[in-house]
């Protein structure tokens, strides 16, 4: 009999997320090794998350690091709050948590997911999109509401890391 999960993520203790058909959402389950196809990459269970990587405007790019530039573009700064993103979740449309000095919001048919940009010394990972992130238009993660306003919306060029 072939299961009728998608997906399944173990959670420890025996118990499993699983994310079953349309039908039936995601559940919590418990964990049946016999017909389990086993995960390629095992995370570590450290129980702290980092969300900060780093200063913004910490310089981290050597030289040796600029590619071809990108251009001009607008940015804004966003944290993961409900104001900013209509929804409190830290977590990024590819998937990943938005850590502050990593993630940058795009728009990928521009930046494609994935692509590693350097703003002004910076060096970020395109991992996000915004309803109003179009075009040249690049919105830097920040882990504070306040200081996203406060930070404004500038202008600088882009270049991709080589």
């Amino acid at each position: 009999m072939v299961p009728d999960y998608h997906v399944v993520i173990y959670a420890g203790d025996g118990k499993t997320i699983e994310a079953r058909s349309s039908r039936t959402g995601i559940i919590q389950g418990t964990l049946d090794t016999e017909d389990a196809v086993w995960a390629v990459r095992i995370l570590e269970d450290s129980g702290v998350y980092n969300y900060s990587d780093g200063n913004i405007s910490e310089v981290n790019a050597t030289a040796e690091m600029y590619g071809e530039s990108l251009g001009t573009f607008k940015l804004t700064y966003y944290c993961a709050c409900e104001i900013c993103c209509n929804v409190e979740t830290g977590i990024t449309a590819t998937g990943t948590p938005v850590v502050e000095g990593r993630t940058i919001a795009v728009d990928p048919n521009v930046i494609p997911y994935g692509t590693e940009v350097i703003i002004n010394g910076h060096v970020f990972t395109a991992e996000d999109c915004g309803g109003g992130v179009n075009g040249n238009h690049i919105d830097i993660y920040v882990s504070d509401h306040q200081r996203a306003l406060d930070l404004g919306v500038g202008q600088t060029e882009v270049y991709l890391t080589k």
